[in-house]
């Protein structure tokens, strides 16, 4: 289905950033490292610059395409398409922002107004996405549950241990 210039689909592999044209209602597999954690996605949201994958165990993954500068806009966009499709207030993030290039003045601020109480790991790629991750945490609370790493695996079992 085509929705305001992107597509929602649940046929696209995690963290792959293509465009298709059609919506199916089944869901199908996240795939991690154990398939016995796995959890089936219950939508995803793909847009040119990111995409959005929520699955039954409550957790939104959210990625950005290669050379990806998030500004508020987007940033806003972004949760307005998440409201739209799910009224689930404090799912648990998996943020990956290997592909982010740059970050807008205000972004991390309204970031931490808006996972104040979710749980969060941003998954990252190397020095400079932890540099960038730093930025975004740096904004939240001493206590909020939000940590960088650079395995998915261990991203995951933070936001659901920590749940």
């Amino acid at each position: 289905m085509i929705d305001g210039g992107v597509s929602v689909s649940n046929d696209v592999a995690p963290r792959q950033y293509e465009v298709s044209g059609h919506e199916e209602k089944s869901a199908s597999l996240t795939h991690v490292s154990d398939p016995e954690t796995a959890a089936a996605q219950l939508w995803t949201w793909t847009a040119p610059f990111s995409r959005m994958t929520f699955s039954e165990d409550n957790v939104l993954e959210v990625g950005f395409s290669p050379g990806t500068t998030l500004t508020v806009a987007t940033f806003m966009h972004m949760q307005e398409q998440y409201f739209s499709r799910t009224s689930e207030l404090d799912a648990h993030l998996i943020i990956d922002i290997s592909g982010l290039d740059g970050v807008a003045v205000g972004v991390a601020e309204y970031f931490s107004k808006v996972v104040s109480k979710n749980r969060v790991a941003i998954l990252g790629s190397g020095p400079a996405d932890r540099v960038l991750a730093r930025f975004f945490i740096r904004k939240l609370l001493r206590d909020h549950s939000c940590a960088y790493f650079e395995r998915f695996s261990a991203a995951r079992e933070h936001v659901l241990t920590h749940a």
